[in-house]
C-alpha cells in the first residue's frame, strides 16, 4: 500500500497492470498444421489471451473430422506459399493439393487487409509465415518451438530453403518459448540464436478447473472394474513403439485392458493397426477426435499411461527432435496430471532424470519389462500416483511459467 497526500493506494499486482496493457489488443497465431486441440501449453496460452481481453486468431490447415478450437478464436486457412521443387515432382504436386484444398489464397488475401499487434508462429513453417508478415507492418513475433529441425538431418531442397528461412526468422523473433533448458541450448546453437530471447515452458495444461476421476473409458467401452486401464494416447506410429507395443499385448497381466487413443483413423493399408486388430482380449482401440476437455477425461479416466519414443529415421521430425524430447511429451504431461503413474522408456534421458527425483512410475530398459513394471506400480499405486501428482505441480503446471511470458508480452507488445 502506498500513501501519497494522506491517501492510500494499493498498487496492482502485475497480473492486473499485464491485463489492462493487453485488453483490445489483436493477436495472430500462425499454425501450419493443426495443433491447438492437441498442445495443452497452445491451448492455455490462447485461453489465457483470451481472458486479458485480447482478439486471437488463427491460421492453419482446415481438417475434417478433428475437434473445434475454443468458440471465441476466429480462424482462417494458413496463408501457404506452394513449393516448387523440381527435383522433388511428388513434393510440389503435394503442395498444391495442400494449397487448393486448404484454401490458402484465401488465407493470403485476407490477411493482407489485417492489422494485428502481436503475431505467433508455430513451430518453422508458423515462424516464417509470422515473419513475414510482421516485417511489412513492423510489429513483434513470438516464436513457439514446437519441433526442432536439424540442418545434418535434411534431405530434400525444399527442407534446405526452409530452415535457412526458418534461422532468419528466429533470430528475428523477440520471444522464444521452447520446452526446457537442453532442446533451447539445441535450438540456439542449430539456428545462433541469443539466450535473452527464450522463455521455458514445458508443453503442458494448467492446473485450473481440474476434473476428478472420470469413469468415461469405462462406460465408452464397457471396460469392467475388476480391469485396470494402461492408456496410450497420441499419434500411434514406429516413433510411438507402436509394434513393439502391439507385440507385448499378449503377455501383459490378464486383469489389465490396454486402451489406445489416436485422433487419426487408420488406413485400411495400416499395418500397425491391422496386427492391433487381431488382438481382440484385452486391445481397445479408439479413433474418436476428442476436444481438450473430452480428452482430459478420457486421460482421467485411465490408471496408468505409457510415453513411449524412440528414434524412427528417416525424417526431420523423428530423429534427433525424438532423441531430445525432453518436456514437450503433452501426453507425459496429462498424464502425471490426472496422477496416472507413467511408464516411459529408459534411454529417454529427461525421464531418466526425473524419475530420481519424483518416483511418477517406472522406466523400461525393453518390453519384455513392460508387464513387470504395469504389476510393480499396481503394488504401491496410490505412492507413485502422489509423486506423478507432485512432479506436476512443481515442474510442469503452466501457471507456473505464465506470468514470466505475459510480463514480456507486455514488454514488446
Amino acid at each position: 500500500m502506498l500513501v501519497v497526500s494522506g491517501q492510500a493506494l494499493f498498487k496492482e499486482s502485475p497480473q492486473i497492470e499485464n491485463e489492462k496493457k493487453l485488453k483490445g489488443k489483436k493477436i495472430a497465431f500462425f499454425d501450419p498444421g493443426y495443433v491447438f486441440t492437441t498442445n495443452p501449453s497452445l491451448m492455455s496460452i490462447a485461453k489465457k489471451l483470451i481472458s486479458y481481453g485480447c482478439h486471437l486468431e488463427i491460421y492453419h490447415r482446415f481438417r475434417r473430422n478433428l475437434p473445434q478450437i475454443e468458440k471465441n478464436i476466429v480462424q482462417y486457412p494458413f496463408p501457404q506459399k506452394i513449393k516448387f521443387c523440381i527435383t522433388d515432382i511428388e513434393e510440389t504436386l503435394r503442395s498444391f493439393k495442400w494449397y487448393l484444398m486448404t484454401s490458402a489464397w484465401k488465407g493470403k488475401k485476407i490477411l493482407k487487409k489485417k492489422r494485428y499487434d502481436l503475431v505467433f508462429g508455430i513451430s518453422s513453417g508458423g515462424i516464417i509465415a509470422a515473419d513475414n508478415y510482421a516485417k511489412e507492418i513492423n510489429i513483434p513475433t513470438i516464436y513457439l518451438s514446437y519441433e526442432i529441425f536439424f540442418k545434418d538431418e535434411l534431405q530434400k531442397r525444399w527442407e534446405f530453403h526452409e530452415k535457412e528461412k526458418e534461422i532468419c526468422a528466429s533470430r528475428d523473433a523477440k520471444i522464444i518459448v521452447v520446452q526446457d533448458i537442453e532442446r533451447a541450448s539445441l535450438l540456439k546453437k542449430e539456428n545462433s540464436l541469443r539466450d535473452s530471447q527464450f522463455i521455458y515452458i514445458p508443453v503442458s495444461s494448467d492446473s485450473n478447473n481440474k476434473p476428478q476421476k472420470t469413469n468415461y473409458l469405462r462406460a465408452q467401452f464397457n471396460i469392467p472394474e475388476n480391469k485396470k486401464i494402461v492408456l496410450h494416447s497420441g499419434s500411434f506410429e514406429a516413433w510411438n513403439c507402436a509394434n513393439e507395443i502391439i507385440g507385448i499385448v499378449p503377455d501383459l497381466p490378464e486383469n489389465v485392458v490396454l486402451v489406445i487413443h489416436t485422433k487419426s483413423v487408420p488406413k485400411k493399408s495400416d499395418k500397425i493397426m491391422t496386427l492391433a486388430h487381431k488382438q481382440t482380449t484385452n486391445l481397445i482401440i479408439s479413433t474418436i477426435p476428442l476436444g481438450s476437455q473430452e480428452y482430459e477425461e478420457m486421460v482421467s479416466s485411465a490408471d496408468i499411461g505409457l510415453a513411449f519414443y524412440k528414434q524412427a529415421p528417416p525424417g526431420r521430425l523423428f530423429q534427433k527432435n525424438i532423441k531430445h524430447m525432453g518436456l514437450s511429451s503433452g501426453k507425459f504431461s496429462s498424464y502425471v496430471k490426472y496422477g496416472l503413474p507413467v511408464i516411459t522408456l529408459s534411454d529417454q534421458s529427461t525421464y531418466q532424470k526425473l524419475i530420481k527425483e519424483y518416483s511418477f512410475g517406472k522406466t523400461i530398459a525393453s518390453f519384455d519389462e513392460l508387464p513387470e513394471a504395469i504389476n510393480s506400480i499396481l503394488s504401491n499405486y496410490n505412492f507413485h500416483s502422489k509423486e506423478a501428482k507432485r512432479l506436476f505441480a512443481e515442474k510442469l503446471d503452466f501457471n507456473i511459467f505464465w506470468p514470466d511470458l505475459s510480463q514480456r508480452i507486455c514488454e514488446i507488445i
